[in-house]
């Protein structure tokens, strides 16, 4: 998952909760409110864990941009090193 495909998700459970709240302050049932209120937490609980799984991969993608780096440093080394040849005195 990217970062636009979890602002997306979110985006789409935020314009749900909005829309759930707007029912819940207009004129409506008891009972119709109660589950709208439970659907509402539901929706909250979700957002949330779209943000922490949005920081989770923020924070792999750092850690694989490090250790890609750390790759190039050890061949480019690699290349150097092959460069040299080892001479013998005789």
């Amino acid at each position: 998952m990217d970062a636009s495909l979890a602002m997306a998700a979110y985006n789409g459970l935020k314009f749900a909760k909005d829309s759930l709240t707007t029912l819940v302050q207009g004129k409506i049932e008891a009972e119709s409110q109660a589950k709208i209120l439970a659907a509402l937490g539901k929706l909250g609980a979700a957002q949330d864990a779209l943000f922490q799984m949005r920081d989770e991969l923020f924070n792999l993608q750092a850690e694989n941009l490090r250790l890609q780096q750390e790759i190039d440093r050890h061949n480019t080394w690699k290349e150097r090193l092959a460069s040299y040849e080892l001479e013998t005195s005789a």
